[in-house]
């Protein structure tokens, strides 16, 4: 926050320049004091500079008159100048010679400059309001600091009244490793629902912590708001974060505080004019607010409309669970391998020691241990551990748990991703082992902080076609005849000259003759029938949309394959948008997830095309279903499915046949590795119910749930 103004700061510009100055009440220099920097203003000084007083008023500099015009005869009011207006103001002009009517423009004549509309309040104000009633002032030095301006701990404790202390018991609570006797708490009335209560409150990718006190009229004549921070190494020794702020008497307030360490607990203290603590309140986790790193696990765990209850509950959850009481069970993480990110900035190692008791097993290793724990956390490199997992006294199952991805640039929460508990993820996904179980965990035990990207794209110029090891037959989908002469043209360089081809012609026996060299056959039946037809174990199902590149995406697929449990093997495919004229590419499809329950009739699954590039970016995962547009099968699955009670839409018949599979025990793939271009519009598919209650009951909705994987957004 600005604490002076600059020199040459011009407050009639910055009023001129952004009109919620005047509706806020405020001068335009105390509005860019407290506002200006914040909202990231910028001003143009003009050639007549202005300058702040000693008061913090600014003063115009002193300028050199201007030359007035000569003078001239000036009409009387409301009339125009001019011989050509002459006529028009004899008209306006009543009898007793003051006008009566506006002047009347003619065409040619310059007009009249429109009357200055004054801005219409958005805010209600009291009428006995001051606008200095809102301004945040600092607060007055907090007494009792040693040399290096820190507080003891103890020495807080001796201040306060026992219906103040609360937060600084819990506090002490988290660092003696003490099971607590009594229930303990945040220590937050004032602030959570009281008279200065924090309406909102984020960290900034800077590390300041800003809150926004609301306006209940229950803060007296000053009152200020304190906030206390230790480090990791030394949590009794508590640093001041500047010098705190006097609450104004009228709100919303907006509070900031420079954070030492993003992750450890905050002390806030509200005191009144005469400098007794109200109360002192404990922030456990400040990481779960908007811009923390723990924030996706806040939003995933989210329950209830307003954020700041959400915070303060959750917070006070996972405050009990780490204390735990007299009866509680140990914690259910004894290790964590690894103990953070590739690109850690120092801060989640010390909190990890300081507050949750992990330190480093031995000097060779990356491992990290606490006495009174269980099982091992394993953790890829790109991920951080949790809170609701490390402080959990109640884990169960091991395998492949849930994890959150979280934009690893300001740590926006974007998916929440729930892996078979058996899956082979290849190190991407977090895993509990070490222990008795086989069910999934529970809860969401890390957190991968990845930035979105694009898979490259093979250009013509740098493309190597690479022939297929296996021998595939192929049902191509034609739509265009161009289009369909330019895949086959690739597909008989990666496959062969002699590829086993089936043509589908959108349009039936009427349509176009599509201009094929070679053998290929006229195809009118759906996959089942395309499985018999075929002379390969492997049936491509293809698009004449989309761009194969390379031989790359036939390779992986066909070495998705090899195991006998799957069934077929697809890609992420990316579509093109036009933006600012130009083209980019966007994820389309990569498999059909359940997405949610339809009460349309009897309670049905739906299914979507949602964007697992962004949630599983270099990863291969299981699917309800592949889409035909690209896919891979292995024909023998496709022989004997069962077939559906009613007739299904053409876009419902993907979903079927995976449906169908997993009847089977077998498995459908997506990959994100490799990707394919689709060429045209293409709309992901969402909320679709083809199948319904005839299809799949809820009483078996379970065991399909358990063996592919979940999707959720989380913004």
């Amino acid at each position: 926050m600005a604490r002076k103004l600059p020199p040459d700061f011009d407050p009639e510009r910055y009023g001129a320049e952004h009109p919620d100055v005047a509706l806020s009440g405020l001068t335009p220099a105390d509005h860019y004091l407290l506002f200006g920097p914040i909202l990231g203003r910028q001003f143009t000084p003009r050639r007549g500079r202005s300058v702040a007083d000693a008061s913090g008023h600014v003063q115009p500099k002193p300028q050199a008159p201007k030359p007035e015009p000569p003078k001239q005869d000036q009409p009387r009011g409301g009339e125009q100048a001019g011989p050509k207006a002459a006529a028009a103001n004899e008209v306006a002009r009543s009898a007793d010679g003051k006008p009566k009517s506006k002047p009347v423009q003619r065409r040619g004549e310059d007009k009249p400059p429109p009357a200055t509309e004054q801005p219409k309040a958005i805010i209600d104000r009291p009428a006995d309001f001051e606008a200095e009633q809102s301004l945040v002032r600092p607060a007055p030095p907090r007494p009792g600091a040693d040399p290096d301006g820190r507080f003891a701990l103890s020495d807080l404790a001796r201040e306060l009244l026992p219906e103040a202390s609360a937060g600084l018991v819990a506090y002490r609570r988290i660092f003696d490793r003490e099971r607590s006797e009594s229930v303990v708490g945040l220590g937050a009335a004032l602030l959570i629902d009281g008279a200065a209560k924090i309406e909102n409150a984020w960290l900034t990718a800077d590390g300041v912590l800003r809150l926004m006190i609301a306006d209940h009229g229950g803060v007296a004549d000053g009152w200020a708001i304190r906030a206390y921070q230790a480090s990791p190494a030394d949590p009794e020794q508590l640093h001041l974060l500047q010098p705190g702020a006097l609450l104004p008497k009228r709100g919303p307030a907006l509070v900031e505080f420079e954070t030492q360490n993003q992750l450890m607990p905050l002390l806030l203290e509200l005191s009144d004019a005469e400098g007794r603590i109200k109360e002192i309140a404990l922030m456990a986790f400040p990481s779960l607010l908007p811009g923390g790193l723990h924030n996706a696990e806040l939003r995933a765990l989210q329950s209830m409309p307003n954020p700041m209850e959400a915070f303060w509950v959750t917070s006070e959850l996972f405050l009990r669970e780490l204390i735990g009481g007299p009866d509680a069970p140990d914690l259910s993480i004894g290790r964590l391998t690894p103990a953070g990110p590739d690109k850690d900035d120092g801060a989640v190692g010390p909190w990890l020691d300081s507050v949750l008791g992990f330190r480093r097993s031995d000097a060779g290793s990356n491992s990290l241990e606490r006495s009174g724990g269980g099982v091992e956390l394993k953790l890829p490199h790109d991920c951080v551990p949790a809170i609701g997992t490390i402080v959990s006294r109640s884990l169960s199952g091991l395998g492949t748990g849930p994890y959150l991805v979280a934009d690893v640039e300001g740590f926006r929460p974007r998916w929440s991703v729930v892996l078979p508990a058996g899956w082979d993820a290849e190190g991407s996904a977090p895993v509990l082992a070490g222990g008795p179980g086989t069910d999934a965990p529970s809860v969401h035990l890390a957190i991968a902080l990845r930035a979105a990207r694009l898979p490259a794209l093979p250009t013509a110029a740098a493309a190597k076609k690479r022939r297929a090891k296996r021998k595939i037959s192929v049902l191509l989908d034609a739509n265009d005849p161009d289009r369909a002469r330019a895949v086959i043209a690739t597909l008989q360089s990666l496959i062969g000259p002699g590829v086993d081809l089936l043509v589908r012609v959108a349009g039936g026996e009427n349509a176009f003759e599509p201009p094929i060299e070679g053998a290929w056959k006229r195809f009118h039946g759906d996959l089942e029938a395309a499985a018999s037809k075929a002379k390969h174990d492997l049936l491509l199902t293809i698009s004449d949309r989309v761009d194969l590149g390379d031989g790359q995406v036939l390779e992986t697929l066909a070495a998705m394959l090899e195991h006998q449990s799957v069934a077929s093997a697809s890609c992420v495919l990316l579509r093109e948008l036009s933006f600012k004229k130009q083209k980019v590419l966007q994820p389309a499809s990569g498999g059909l997830f359940p997405a949610g329950v339809s009460f349309a009739a009897a309670p049905a699954l739906t299914f979507a095309e949602l964007d697992a590039l962004e949630a599983l970016p270099d990863a291969t995962y299981p699917v309800v279903a592949n889409t035909f547009l690209l896919t891979l099968w292995r024909r023998s699955a496709l022989a004997g499915l069962s077939k559906p009670p009613r007739p299904l839409p053409a876009s419902a018949a993907d979903v079927q046949i995976g449906l169908a599979l997993a009847e089977r025990g077998l498995i459908s793939l997506c990959t994100t590795k490799v990707s394919a271009r689709l060429l045209g519009d293409y709309t992901p598919r969402d909320a679709i119910d083809p199948i319904g209650q005839s299809r799949l009951t809820p009483h078996d909705w379970q065991q399909l749930l358990g063996r592919v994987t979940l999707l959720r957004q989380l913004f």
